[in-house]
């Protein structure tokens, strides 16, 4: 019978399975609300970066609508809209997009006869950023945006902040994050 003490044979210790389940629950307890704590404090950073992001989409898509139109211009030295609804400023509806994408009803009597393509644009989800089911385009916060034409055609627009007049064909502006296109502060601009 072998010697219970002699080196030849290790003996095993058991572990308390208690303690030991403990100490890893507490340990993950432990790395899950330290997780949760750093993302509680960094969620204003994020919430800094998105609204930086929407205000760079909604500037870019202001952008590429003004250059569309001005393309459009140069193509056919006439604006996108029907000569009966030329007014100064529209939003971006159905009216005038269907004629920038390509996308004039058959009946109609087209404005873009060479059925060129002058814009693109993803289709709105959630009603935000992008071509609505009826042909609105939305900026990041689901307002149209706002489009200025020189529907006299002397090559000047009036400036809605200043009241004054400058050199344009087309510009586009954006409502904004508070979606009012009166108040200015908020307003993403192409001028």
């Amino acid at each position: 019978m072998p010697d219970p003490a002699s080196p030849s044979e290790p003996q095993k210790r058991k572990l308390p399975i208690v303690p030991v389940l403990l100490g890893c629950f507490g340990f993950l307890a432990l790395a899950f609300f330290g997780l949760a704590a750093l993302m509680a404090l960094s969620y204003p950073v994020y919430e800094h970066i998105f609204i930086k992001a929407r205000e760079v989409q909604a500037k870019n898509d202001a952008y590429g609508l003004a250059n569309a139109i001005r393309s459009f211009y140069s193509e056919y030295s006439d604006y996108p809209v029907p000569a009966l609804t030329k007014e100064t400023t529209m939003q971006s509806s159905a009216p005038i997009m269907l004629v920038l994408i390509a996308e004039e009803p058959d009946n109609a009597k087209k404005l873009n006869p060479r059925d060129i393509a002058f814009f693109a644009a993803d289709r709105a989800k959630d009603n935000r950023a992008g071509l609505t089911a009826d042909n609105t385009f939305l900026d990041p916060w689901g307002s149209p945006y706002i489009i200025i034409l020189d529907t006299d055609f002397d090559t000047r627009i009036l400036d809605p902040i200043s009241d004054e007049t400058f050199p344009s064909r087309a510009e586009v502006y954006s409502p904004g994050p508070d979606q009012d296109p009166n108040t200015w502060q908020d307003n993403i601009r192409t001028w």
